[in-house]
Formats: C-alpha cells, structure tokens, sequence
C-alpha cells in the first residue's frame, strides 16, 4: 500500500472514529447509546421488574415480581421476602440501609451474621388490625422518618423505630420526593404537599383530583416543578399556577403512557414510558433521544429509572432488565440508522 493509500485510510478511520465520539445526551445524538439488556434467564428471576437502586457500595437492587434481585456485577441473588411476594419500591438513606416495599409488607435490607443480605419486615410494628394493605409503590426518606407509601396509607417508621400511620379513604396515587418535601396526588382530591402534620392541597392542585401524575421533577433552580401527567401531557408548576409545557413528543408520550420520569443532568430528563420505550429531553422540550425495541431497549415498558455512580441509567423494565451507557462519550450506529 503506498504512503497516499494508508494516509487515507488513516484520514477515513479517523472521520469514522471522530463520528462516533459525542458529548453524552446534552445534544441530538448522531446514533444510539450502547445498551446491555438483562433477560430473566441472566438473573433467574421473573421477567418483570418494578425498582431499581444501587447502594453506597456500588451493588445493585432490582423489585421483581418474585421478590429482591442482587447484583454485584458478575453474581446475581434473589431475596424473598416472608410472603414471598413482589417488591415494588426501593430507597436508601444517608447511611446508606436499603429500604423495600412490598405487596403487604415493607421494610429494610440486613446482612445476616454470614454477611448474605437479609430483608427485614417492619410489619409487626403495625397493629394487627393495620397489617393487610396491598402493594407500597413508593418510599421516600424524609427528616421526619421513612414514608411508605401504599394505595390507602402511608406507614411512616419515625427515628424512635415507630411506625406511624397517615390514613386516606380516597386513596393515594403516586408520591414524589423533591428535597425534603414530600407530594402526592390523592384521589379525588388534587395534588398535596406533607406539611409535617397531613397533606395539604397545593393551589391549582384540584386539577389533579381526576388526572393522575406519573412524574414531578425539580426543573430549575428557582424552584419550578416539572408535572408529568397520563392524560394532559408536561406541566411546569412555580408553587401556584400550572402552566403547559410543550415538548417536541407530546403525541408519542400520550400515546405511550408515561409510567415514570428522572431528572437526569441538569438540563435533561429521561422519561419511561408504557408502551413507547424510553424518551430523553432537555430543558426546552426538545427530543435527545429514543429508545425502544427497534433500537436496543429489551422491553418497551419502563416501570423505573436509576442513575448509578458512574452517571449511566438502568430501566427496570417490563420485561427484564437494561443498562444504558448515557454518560459515555461513544453511541453506536448501524443498520437501524441505514449504516
């Protein structure tokens, strides 16, 4: 080959190269992130999954619908709890105790004397005739206590180890935690805030008395709110008014069903969907990216968000399992692009 014909090559491969290195989802990506899905016969479980959490030592926690799933990047471990049920929530504290919930039951992750991770009920805290409730979807670690929150209570384990509980009889429908104060959208109602004694409507709050909330995120910081909604589409919410925020999918994201949102960079959130895979916007609405079963995802139902230590996301999905390398500077393009 002479000198010419290499230093093409060279000046080829380099353009090639140089084409796949992009700056991590802060802009339109020329491909998609490099994705490594997880099916239930990698981690012997059932295939779908409703939480995901790492803890402070870099190990991850995925709710399955048989119980606790253990991940320390090469072993796998299921975790059942008494019941034996499906866990749906997961969070961790300061300290970095793992916190679960699940249908009937709640409570937090102890090793046991030969160091194997143990789940350890808090049911018993509860009077007996407390003790049936359905699934806790939710659980959220305030000042105040740890905040479990179930379809018709909250079971809140205050720091001197008791539970209490916050009762409503048209039921509770999702909860978010934006700093200390905790929201939620209670049925018939409207959207309310924990003000240390019960829930509070906010204003403007009665809009969602009938339409339920899937996602509130911090938008900037001048304490805005960023309201995701089933049927009506982004709200941005400055602590009195609502106000409509458009974005470049609003008609996939209705037709998808938002099921769950993160805020996952300053100016970018991702947002799971039911049926239309993963969808990634900035701050002004405009799409970043796209994934789904056309383009990496496993699954395109998305029931839960996590960002780990080294800034990537993990979906737990309705079917199995994905991690997404958003944080990496490469993304990949092939024949789903027309490469």
């Amino acid at each position: 080959m002479s000198f010419l014909s290499r230093k093409a090559l060279f000046f080829a491969v380099g353009c090639i190269c140089c084409f796949f290195v992009l700056a991590p989802v802060n802009a339109q990506q020329l491909g998609f992130p490099l994705v490594k899905n997880y099916s239930p016969e990698d981690y012997n479980a059932q295939d779908q999954n409703w939480a995901v959490l790492q803890d402070n030592r870099g190990v991850m926690y995925f709710g399955n619908n048989v119980g606790l799933i253990e991940f320390n990047g090469s072993r796998w471990e299921l975790i059942q709890v008494p019941n034996k049920s499906v866990i749906r929530s997961l969070a961790k504290d300061g300290n970095g105790r793992v916190f679960a919930g699940a249908l009937g039951d709640f409570g937090y992750l102890k090793p046991d004397a030969q160091g194997n991770t143990q789940f350890v009920s808090l049911l018993s805290k509860l009077p007996e005739s407390e003790r049936k409730f359905s699934d806790v979807w939710e659980i959220y670690v305030l000042p105040e206590g740890v905040f479990y929150r179930a379809n018709n209570a909250f079971f809140v384990l205050k720091p001197d180890q008791t539970v209490q509980i916050i009762k409503s009889e048209p039921g509770y429908h999702k909860a978010y935690a934006i700093g200390s104060q905790l929201y939620v959208r209670e049925r018939q109602k409207g959207l309310c805030v924990w003000n240390g004694k019960s829930f509070e409507l906010l204003p403007d709050g009665e809009q969602f008395a009938e339409e339920r909330i899937y996602g509130i995120l911090p938008y900037d910081n001048n304490g805005n709110l960023l309201i995701l909604s089933r049927n009506k589409g982004l709200f941005l919410y400055d602590g009195n008014k609502l106000k409509p925020f458009k974005t470049e999918v609003d008609e996939r994201l209705l037709k998808g069903q938002i099921y769950t949102a993160l805020k996952i960079k300053s100016n970018v959130f991702a947002i799971g969907t039911y049926q239309a895979g993963l969808f990634i916007i900035n701050e002004k609405g405009n799409l970043l990216a796209h994934l789904d079963k056309s383009k990496g995802l496993r699954d395109n139902t998305i029931h839960d968000l996590h960002i780990d230590k080294n800034q990537n996301l993990w979906a737990a999905l309705g079917n199995g399992l994905a991690y997404i390398e958003i944080n990496s500077p490469f993304t990949l393009m092939d024949e789903r692009m027309g490469v």
